[in-house]
């Protein structure tokens, strides 16, 4: 279950129509889960729990699964490990140009970005903002974040997914009963998407 969002500043006011897109693209081609028609004809999400709250959130922004994954050309794909600590996937956009989204822990993530988006564009991660979004972080356990990146044409199967230079685009915290039980038990637990 996603237990509470933050995005573009101020999730309160709304979140604005191209940030949604952007976030909502994120959610649904850069995660391991899935969304699936069962027999009833209702959407089912078969995944982790961790994908399951992540996609849940995805539909609950009116995201759809399905149409996200058929529209967009996956270009290139850097699975989770431990060393890096974030995974990524370079995408062909369905109205042109190319977009790298990655996801991880948050300090690897948030470091890889020199931008957030606020209600009306992409503004400068300052050293205050900075601050304020790892007290964010602090908040949510560092549970979730989602990062983008609008690429240059020319970009292929082969070339790295980029490490720099990335928008904050979504942090979500999410709650997870098997980790509570772990953290009640007195063991940390990082959970990031």
């Amino acid at each position: 279950m996603t237990r509470k969002p933050w995005m573009c500043l101020n999730v309160s006011n709304g979140i604005h129509e191209s940030a949604k897109k952007i976030l909502v693209h994120s959610i649904f081609t850069n995660i391991g889960g899935e969304v699936v028609v069962n027999k009833e004809g209702k959407n089912e999400i078969l995944g982790s729990p961790t994908d399951t709250a992540i996609l849940e959130f995805g539909l609950s922004l009116g995201g759809d699964f399905q149409a996200e994954r058929e529209s967009t050309k996956v270009i290139r794909v850097e699975l989770f490990n431990s060393t890096k600590k974030q995974m990524g996937v370079v995408l062909e956009l369905p109205e042109g140009g190319v977009r790298a989204h990655c996801k991880g822990t948050s300090e690897i993530v948030l470091a890889a970005c020199d931008k957030v988006i606020n209600q009306n564009c992409e503004v400068t991660l300052d050293d205050e903002l900075l601050s304020y979004l790892k007290s964010i972080i602090d908040t949510f356990a560092g549970e979730a974040l989602r990062i983008y990146m609008d690429l240059e044409d020319g970009v292929f199967a082969d070339t790295p997914i980029p490490s720099l230079g990335y928008t904050c685009n979504g942090i979500v915290g999410i709650k997870i009963s098997s980790v509570q039980v772990s953290r009640n038990q007195w063991l940390f637990v990082n959970q990031l998407v």
